[in-house]
């Protein structure tokens, strides 16, 4: 990994490569497969706080990630999630936004954080979408929509649940592993 920093931030270049530090190998335990990128992973902090209104992004093809400067745990281990949780895994964009956020959560709160408990949502919530059509806005929209809202939250829901129930079932699987 190699974390790059604006040159008056070292908080920020700290806080990254500690959570890579410590989030990497638990992930990799919760997912149950090895770190899936060959080479070199770029992290670089963004020009603000939201890369095109999001928080982060992770480019797993290029090895590249972009996180906006605010020190969120969640965010980091959601972007290092979707090293396994994309395009490879699924082709709906619901699953694997949903997976990287339930793992991040999983992860987040093996690490002495709090994650933000999944919340129950409505089809008749401003945005609601078939999941199956929240397809990548292309840069269309600046994340903040209330369809990206309602797919965020929808997908980590399901997902979240789905972990749960699998665990109740195989308590021996690796935090849903």
């Amino acid at each position: 990994f190699s974390v790059m920093q604006w040159p008056n931030d070292p908080e920020w270049g700290q806080f990254i490569a500690d959570q890579v530090e410590r989030g990497v190998p638990a992930l990799t335990e919760a997912v149950g497969a090895d770190w899936p990128i060959d080479g070199e992973t770029q992290i670089r902090e963004a020009y603000s706080n939201y890369f095109d209104g999001y928080a982060g992004w992770f480019n797993p093809d290029s090895n590249e990630m972009q996180l906006g400067d605010d020190l969120e745990q969640i965010v980091v281990l959601h972007e290092l999630s979707h090293a396994w949780f994309n395009d490879d895994w699924f082709s709906d964009r619901w699953l694997s936004e949903g997976f990287a956020e339930a793992y991040a959560a999983i992860v987040m709160q093996q690490l002495g954080g709090e994650p933000n408990a999944p919340i129950e949502v409505s089809t008749d919530d401003p945005g609601a979408v078939a999941l199956e059509t929240w397809a990548d806005p292309k840069y269309s929209t600046d994340g903040t929509d209330d369809t990206e809202q309602y797919g965020y939250a929808t997908s980590y829901y399901i997902v979240s649940t789905l972990v749960d129930e699998i665990v109740m079932v195989y308590p021996e699987a690796p935090d849903g592993g």
